[in-house]
């Protein structure tokens, strides 16, 4: 059967102009204007098939526009290309303009109207002239679209024998739906309405040489407003007096589709059901993006939503969407629905395409899973792999990432699914470094043969498009904004910024949420913002998510005392679900947040994989360098963890570390640092502790008491601890707006007069006896004064260490125990 292989798209920009003067508003009364129509791939009719088997499209002789009622002049075809063309309307017009293609005698200013004709002629290759009503509505500053208001049924036809001439084609709605004549047009809305004069059936006319061959196909195409059209007849007329009954269960016409029935043979006096309908649909003639989602039998799936990033809409009962695509589209993508396996191609899930602006039909084929949607699934959080060094890369892939493979096999071996998603940071580009050469191996190195498991990824402040003063963002017709600009060679590797997928109960949506303030220097950004475009596209999907479902929202910088451009909007829109979480990273370490902004929105600041950069197995809070996993059972999580990747932090059960209150760590290469609580504290960072864990502390086997979580207050301002005034972190400086104070470093380093705090901190002094007094790393960089929100304190009643033990107890009833007290010169758990 020869395809129909060209594509129609109309995305008809309406640039409006004042004829006499182009500046001024056109008032009633005032001068004619002048709308030019550039269709660049709209048309009225077709051109010539080029070689790359595209039709040229072209308007026509004699086509006019209807402007708020007003008949414009014929269309004034540019010579030199058919595709622009301007229509002078003599009298005119104000805005909002209702637009309709053709002129329809009946129309009036505020009653647009459309004429489908009862009647129709054959045009080769095409369909009758006039026959395919447009519509386009323009507000003042704005350009519009002209949108197809019908679809095209192509109907390949041959003869049972030579010498038949066809003469007419005759299509009858039996339900009685209305085919032809006046209808009224929405041009906001680009749908139409019959009127009570429309008729039921429309006669389609043949040249009266129009022959059938036995071998050679013609074809035929006919236009039906696009409305439900229930069953219909299809009459051939032969021109001896012969015909042919054909029955068409009918349906749903879609607007600017070419639905196409497999080839129909001709017999005099017979009758043929076309139900066996071929949807070919190779062409579109309404929008600028469309397609089809359908599992791998060809079934089509309703109410998948697909997106551009700008613009969310959702599959119909077919499987067909389409939509309009913003100028800076970049991705055309699909949430995969719950019950449907996550797509992969080279290992890497495949829910989006590549937008090519030559390109129009954009199809997605999903596989359902066995069991149906998931009960239960393990999401792995990783945060900040931050690769910029081959150092780095090589540390993920041959310890992070095996590590995370080997812990996702023992969940699947239990029979449950696990998914992954990195926080932001693949690479760590700054304003004098630009590491971008990194993204792409970054990229492969989470792939799904080495990871075990699909993993998404979110774009984080260090994975723009590089750029400085001498080398600035420059904006252009693709990428209309700095911060679109700023993110498109992580999208070119990585795939969207924005986006969702469905696993189980939970919606899980990616986005992006760093905004620049310069576009020449990289490193000047605003924390946790959202641009108005982004939330525009989180409320469009969030709309089709019952609110009986959980949110998991995926960014790079936390939220927590943020108020960035549309932070408070979007925890206003996730805190009406059932369940809403969020996972962010950046600040490489881990605080478990809780509920935040008085809301039922539970944030997770997730430490990183790179640990304080590649440096030893830690984060700047002491937690181990590795990622989280968050077991989802329902609409709730019934298990999370941190867990480690070097081979000591690798097992689950490695959940806290134990150290002497005056501790000293270090080394004589850079230096020596002192934990600053008395000898007979016992303190324990507990890496992923939140305020539901209890932590117990049993001396000689007898239980003795829970240990307490260091804060700022309890340090400074209780005195069963501490009785020391309030200092701050320098001599001169002043209280914080939240009263609290803050130590400042003294020492010299030396083992006998050791780096400490002024006060005691929370700040775990192992890491910085390790990162600063062993390798000698910046203090600034590498976070010797971290704040560490899971360090816990207690005061031994029998001050023997070595007859404790602590028991973790997590808020799903984990328990985990440590009997080991961490000396400052065992670096054990930490060291490369």
């Amino acid at each position: 059967m020869k395809k129909f292989s060209f594509l129609f798209v109309v995305t008809a920009m309406l640039l409006v102009s004042c004829q006499t003067d182009p500046s001024t508003e056109p008032i009633v009364g005032g001068g004619p204007v002048t709308i030019t129509v550039s269709i660049d791939n709209t048309r009225t009719v077709l051109g010539d098939k080029g070689a790359d088997g595209i039709y040229s499209l072209y308007w026509s002789e004699g086509d006019k526009l209807v402007v708020n009622g007003v008949e414009s002049e014929p269309a004034q075809i540019d010579e030199s290309d058919a595709k622009t063309a301007s229509f002078v309307i003599s009298e005119s017009v104000s805005y909002p303009y209702k637009i309709t293609y053709p002129y329809c005698e009946s129309t009036r200013p505020n009653v647009p109207k459309v004429n489908f004709p009862t009647e129709q002629n054959y045009v080769e290759g095409s369909f009758s002239v006039g026959s395919a009503p447009m519509c386009g509505y323009v507000e003042k500053g704005k350009n519009a679209e002209l949108k197809h208001l019908s679809g095209v049924l192509r109907f390949p036809i041959k003869a049972e024998s030579e010498g038949v001439v066809l003469s007419k084609v005759v299509i009858t709605s039996t339900s009685g739906a209305k085919l032809s004549g006046d209808f009224n047009v929405n041009c906001e809305s680009a749908t139409v309405t019959a009127r009570s004069t429309s008729q039921n059936s429309v006669t389609y006319n043949l040249p009266s040489d129009f022959a059938l061959s036995t071998t050679t196909e013609q074809v035929l195409y006919i236009s039906l407003p696009a409305v439900e059209v229930g069953a219909c007849t299809v009459e051939f007329f032969d021109a001896g007096g012969g015909q042919m009954k054909s029955y068409w269960s009918g349906g749903k016409i879609k607007s600017g589709i070419v639905s196409e029935f497999k080839t129909i043979t001709y017999r005099r006096n017979g009758s043929v059901s076309l139900d066996a309908f071929e949807k070919e649909e190779d062409v579109i003639i309404t929008s600028s993006l469309y397609g089809y989602v359908r599992n791998a039998s060809g079934a089509p799936i309703e109410g998948v939503a697909v997106s551009d990033g700008f613009s969310v809409v959702t599959t119909d009962s077919d499987g067909y969407y389409f939509m309009n695509e913003s100028k800076d589209t970049w991705y055309i993508y699909i949430t995969v629905p719950a019950e449907y396996e996550i797509p992969v191609e080279n290992n890497q899930p495949a829910f989006y395409k590549k937008y090519d602006k030559s390109r129009s039909r954009y199809d997605f084929t999903l596989k359902p899973l066995k069991g149906g949607k998931e009960d239960k699934f393990a999401l792995f959080v990783i945060g900040d792999p931050q690769v910029g060094t081959q150092a780095g890369l090589n540390r993920l892939n041959d310890e992070a990432v095996p590590a995370i493979k080997e812990h996702a096999a023992t969940w699947q071996a239990q029979g449950i699914p696990c998914y992954g998603i990195t926080l932001g940071d693949l690479i760590s580009n700054n304003n004098s470094s630009d590491r971008s050469q990194w993204r792409q191996p970054v990229f492969d190195g989470f792939a799904k043969d080495k990871t075990g498991m699909p993993v998404f990824h979110v774009m984080g402040n260090h994975d723009n498009t590089y750029f400085n003063s001498s080398c600035p963002l420059y904006v252009d017709e693709r990428s209309s904004t700095t911060e679109l600009k700023a993110q498109r060679a992580y999208e070119e590797v990585c795939g969207p910024v924005n986006f969702s997928f469905d696993r189980g109960d939970m919606h899980i949506i990616s986005m992006r949420n760093i905004m620049y303030n310069s576009s020449e220097h990289c490193e000047n950004y605003m924390r946790a913002a959202f641009t108005h475009e982004q939330y525009e596209w989180l409320l469009q999907d969030l709309a089709l998510v019952p609110k009986d479902k959980t949110i998991i929202l995926c960014i790079h910088i936390p939220l927590i005392k943020t108020n960035g451009q549309h932070v408070a909007d979007v925890f206003k829109l996730i805190n009406n679900y059932k369940e809403a979480h969020i996972m962010s990273g950046h600040s490489h370490l881990i605080r478990d947040i809780g509920a935040v902004r008085e809301s039922n929105v539970y944030e997770h600041n997730m430490g990183a994989l790179c640990g304080a950069w590649w440096t030893s197995y830690m984060c700047g809070d002491g937690s181990p360098a590795g990622y989280g996993v968050f077991v989802s059972e329902g609409t709730t999580f019934t298990d999370w963890y941190h867990i480690g990747y070097s081979k000591t932090a690798k097992n689950r059960s490695h959940q806290m570390r134990l150290n002497r209150g005056n501790e000293l760590t270090g080394a004589s290469n850079y230096g020596y640092f002192k934990f600053n609580f008395d000898e007979d504290i016992l303190l324990a960072n507990v890496y992923m502790a939140d305020s539901e864990w209890t932590v117990k502390v049993y001396e000689d086997e007898e239980y003795s008491g829970d240990m307490e979580l260091i804060s700022l207050s309890n340090i400074l301002f209780d005195s069963k601890y501490y009785a020391r005034p309030k200092i701050y972190r320098d001599e001169t400086s002043t209280p914080s707006s939240d009263g609290q104070g803050y130590g400042y470093m003294v020492g010299s380093g030396s083992q006998s007069n050791p780096y400490c705090s002024t006060i005691p901190t929370s700040a775990d002094i192992y890491f910085s006896g390790y990162n600063n007094g062993v390798r000698g790393f910046d203090d600034h960089a590498f976070g010797t004064n971290s704040q560490c929100y899971h360090m816990y304190m207690y005061r031994l009643k029998k001050k023997d260490f070595s007859k404790i033990r602590v028991e973790a107890i997590d808020r799903f009833n984990n328990k985990y125990t440590e009997t080991k007290i961490t000396t400052g010169t065992d670096y054990s758990l930490v060291a490369y």
